[in-house]
């Protein structure tokens, strides 16, 4: 439970702040935990936050490896990975999500490895339904690559408060723009309202575990 809520801890931080907020200070005193305790489970500020990016990336990549595993229609395949990709926009903290450059070098490596992995999934459920006549698109990797740019800046233009969506919804939002036979399908709310509510609970079991974390005003720099 200590490593979680400092993770938590952090989290909290990241989301009100900007990048340089969180230290191991800060973190000791906003959990109201002695630094000493606190280094029995994080060796220093970029430790938490490469096992803070770790633990979001682990789930969404194995979230795509059970989408490629299964046998689902294309346009659902496609469907499911936005999904995905709305749980992990909410589960990045705000400040990680516009200050991707001050990150440590191995936090940049593992969300490039997420991203590859993102790309590739949705590239090849895109040839799948090129191929079956479900999808117009003539290159699937170009539409991938477009749809991925969509999604990073859809959670930049929510993370700055440009539009008044969550980020979860904000990646919610484009699906539509890049299926036009979406209505096709049946399950497509019902799977895109499971990813916000999965997100937006994380949120809240993440508050409980950590009650202890008090509310700082942080500078809103961007």
């Amino acid at each position: 439970m200590g490593r979680e809520r400092i993770l938590d801890g952090a989290i909290d931080i990241l989301d009100q702040g900007v990048y340089g907020d969180l230290t191991v200070d800060a973190l000791a005193r906003a959990l109201r935990m002695s630094k000493s305790t606190l280094y029995k489970y994080f060796t220093s500020k970029d430790d938490v936050v490469v096992a803070l990016i770790d633990g979001v990336c682990g789930q969404t990549e194995a979230a795509l490896v059970a989408i490629q595993s299964g046998t689902l229609p294309p346009l659902e395949a496609v469907t499911q990975i936005f999904a995905v990709l709305s749980s992990h926009a909410d589960r990045l903290p705000r400040a990680l999500v516009l200050q991707v450059a001050r990150l440590p070098p191995a936090c940049q490596d593992r969300l490039s490895l997420t991203r590859s992995a993102v790309l590739q999934s949705l590239q090849r459920a895109l040839e799948r339904g090129r191929t079956d006549g479900e999808v117009t698109y003539s290159e699937s990797m170009l539409a991938a690559q477009a749809m991925l740019a969509a999604v990073d800046a859809a959670m930049r233009a929510s993370a700055r408060g440009e539009v008044a969506l969550e980020r979860g919804r904000a990646v919610e939002s484009l699906l539509g723009l890049f299926l036009p036979g979406l209505s096709r399908l049946t399950s497509v709310e019902p799977t895109l309202q499971g990813a916000h509510v999965a997100g937006a609970g994380w949120r809240t079991k993440a508050a409980q575990r950590a009650p202890s974390v008090h509310r700082m005003v942080l500078s809103q720099n961007k």
